[in-house]
């Protein structure tokens, strides 16, 4: 069974941290690339290899490939790990279910991050919600606590990203 993360393909304006995760998880293809440089020319980003980008068409992998090390020197984009990369998504996907109350919603990805970041420790709390609903819900848990005990697990997860990105 192969999954697709939501991710893939919700384009959010450019947010040069966010798209360092979703570069180091291989959340963004080629293809998406170009849209990607534009946002970034639009909020000031500037350089030869970004303009080219921006510019591509139906890019080739290759075409991106290509350009990618110039590009990300251009956004001053940095390496990061494969756990801090998924906690800036998990934090990124938990805020937008918190934003809309939609709870529920993201617990696959979630788990998806967690297995992403080889089950790392920061990412646990939010990797697990999927099957801790499912228990909850066996055991007869009424829907209401659940989903209060939900929202605040997804809030604990924006905090723990903010706190480690400000470490």
């Amino acid at each position: 069974m192969t999954f697709t993360l939501r991710t893939r393909i919700a384009l959010v304006p450019f947010d040069r941290r966010l798209l360092e995760a979703r570069l180091t998880l291989g959340l963004i293809t080629s293809d998406q690339m170009p849209a990607i440089a534009f946002e970034a020319l639009k909020t000031g980003c500037e350089g030869a290899a970004i303009r080219q980008l921006a510019v591509l068409e139906n890019p080739t992998d290759s075409e991106v490939f290509d350009l990618c090390p110039r590009v990300y020197a251009e956004m001053q984009l940095q390496d990061i790990s494969d756990a801090v990369a998924a906690l800036r998504v998990a934090a990124h996907i938990a805020q937008e279910a918190l934003d809309h109350e939609d709870y529920f919603k993201p617990l696959h990805e979630l788990y998806w991050l967690w297995m992403k970041a080889g089950f790392s420790e920061d990412m646990e709390e939010a990797g697990t919600l999927y099957d801790d609903v499912a228990a909850a819900q066996l055991t007869g848990e009424p829907d209401d606590r659940i989903r209060v005990w939900v929202r605040e697990r997804l809030e604990e997860v924006v905090q723990r990203a903010a706190e480690a990105e400000s470490q």
